[in-house]
């Protein structure tokens, strides 16, 4: 009984990471703070994309093994997001690439909808 289920416990994981959709969509980055996680010798730098798009706006962290040029990513500047489950990717239009771990998504109102 415990056996089966652990493996229906282990197809539904699975399962619901294999539906799990991928978007690609237009967005502006919004907002790139550094985080404090470089402490030790061995870990790069980790920044926070604050990516908006037209239906979502997502928080989107990068890995601590990864090496990232900030300066390649400006604040304001149109990026293509792709979004996979809980990884994302950035791509500039000149062709630079980061990849995240997605960390929040929000729902972005409509242009010209009421603000409560």
């Amino acid at each position: 009984m415990r056996n089966f289920a652990y493996i229906a416990l282990m197809a539904m994981v699975v399962g619901t990471s294999a539906i799990a959709e991928k978007i690609t969509a237009p967005g502006t980055i919004q907002d790139l703070p550094p985080t404090n996680y470089a402490v030790a010798k061995k870990q790069h730098q980790q920044f926070d994309f604050s990516i908006v798009t037209a239906n979502h706006s997502y928080g989107c962290r990068t890995p601590e093994n990864k090496k990232l040029d900030a300066t390649q990513f400006v604040v304001g500047s149109a990026v293509t997001f792709t979004a996979n489950g809980r990884n994302g990717e950035v791509k500039t239009e000149k062709g630079k690439t980061a990849k995240c771990l997605i960390t929040r998504v929000a729902d972005t109102p409509p242009v010209g909808a009421p603000t409560q």
